[in-house]
């Protein structure tokens, strides 16, 4: 027993450090559909928009109520478009492929918007989107004016492992399966602003090991399909044909588990799995900063942290791993303290801290940490190519 949580640790810490982040491009469009063009309609979309984009940014479900005012559309708004396209039924409730629900279905119709175990659904009349761009320098200003944190575009390579249990059989999800819950979740992670998609394959992964919490096969395999960070999620239907589920988030050495509420709707409890992962991701990167001075620093200077850069073989190098640290959330500047031969020694100035930053800097591609340190030791990085 201690064997295999020493593994599973193991494989936890890898997590981190092997995979890179994915930059989540699309966190100030949003689209929405409306009734007609008119400029009351559009306005009142706009709105709606705002609040999606401020909500995805902030990395909070909930925001104040007075956030955003009508008033704050017009100058946060870059840009708008319209499309006309097809339109299909929205539905939530997942397929119920048991030998019972079969056999009944035979001879009973299904209700309108019951769908087949695929997500392909039939097409109507075709309806009209309103596409919404905002500004990223007014809406992160409207967060901070309210006390909001702002989440950068980087953001951690989730991978979702679902297993689905109905009747006697337990049917794990892979990328392409077209089913419900695979469109439900990834819809959802989207609208969230997280990165996030279904194994392409199982490499000996078994619906029966996830659903037993026998994980460090799973966690193997997601390392070697570049995640950060881990979701797994077991639905199933209770005695009262209820949907609940249990969920399991790994983030390196963080683990969270919980338990959804029992929902008529399978739908409903894949999008509230990934909800509760995005508010808990949110809240690790984003946990309340202070300032960290460290025992080099210099009065006065607002030094937070000094870090040593390896493999700056020149200026062009240089460049791009201070604009990659300028980049980072707090850090308000860049200073150069030394340079000798490939090594640079800088200082980080601003609000933030260590921890943060060190989590921060994980998530890109730019740097890669060489070692630990503490809170007051100096931090060393290797410029990757």
């Amino acid at each position: 027993m201690n064997r295999a949580i020493t593994l599973l640790l193991s494989l936890l810490l890898l997590l981190p450090l092997t995979a890179a982040a994915v930059e989540m491009n699309g966190l100030y469009w949003v689209e929405l559909s409306v009734s007609d063009r008119t400029e009351a309609v559009r306005n009142r979309a706009a709105l709606e928009g705002l609040r999606q984009v401020l909500m995805r940014v902030s990395g909070r479900r909930e925001l104040p109520a007075a956030l955003p005012a009508p008033e704050q559309v017009s100058a946060a708004l870059q840009e708008y478009r319209y499309s006309e396209v097809a339109a299909a039924a929205v539905e939530t409730a997942l397929p119920d492929t048991s030998e019972t629900a079969t056999s009944a279905a035979a001879v009973t119709p299904p209700a309108v918007g019951n769908i087949s175990e695929s997500a392909a659904l039939p097409e109507t009349l075709p309806v009209l989107m309103l596409q919404l761009r905002f500004d990223p320098q007014v809406v992160a200003q409207m967060l901070t004016d309210s006390g909001l944190p702002v989440w950068g575009s980087m953001r951690p390579r989730t991978l979702l492992w679902l297993v689905l249990e109905q009747g006697s059989e337990r049917q794990l999800l892979l990328t392409g399966s077209d089913h419900l819950a695979e469109q439900l979740a990834i819809k959802q992670a989207q609208q969230r602003g997280l990165p996030l998609q279904l194994p392409q394959q199982s490499d000996g992964v078994s619906s029966s090991d996830l659903w037993g919490g026998f994980f460090e096969q799973m966690l193997q395999v997601s390392q070697q399909q570049q995640a950060q960070a881990v979701l797994v999620g077991r639905l199933y239907r209770d005695s009262d044909s209820r949907w609940q589920g249990r969920w399991d988030l790994y983030l390196g050495r963080e683990q969270w588990h919980w338990e959804a509420p029992p929902s008529a709707s399978g739908g409903e409890v894949v999008i509230a799995g990934v909800d509760n992962s995005v508010d808990r991701l949110a809240a690790h990167y984003l946990q309340p900063t202070t300032r960290v001075v460290s025992h080099e620093s210099r009065a006065g200077e607002g030094t937070a942290l000094r870090l040593l850069l390896l493999d700056i073989t020149d200026l062009v190098a240089l460049q791009r791993a201070l604009d990659h640290l300028q980049g980072l959330q707090g850090v308000e500047a860049v200073v150069i303290e030394s340079l000798a031969g490939s090594r640079a020694l800088l200082a980080l100035q601003g609000n933030g801290s260590a921890a943060v930053w060190q989590q921060t800097l994980a998530l890109g591609d730019t740097l890669q940490p060489v070692g630990e340190a503490g809170l007051d030791a100096m931090m060393s990085y290797r410029l990757l190519p």
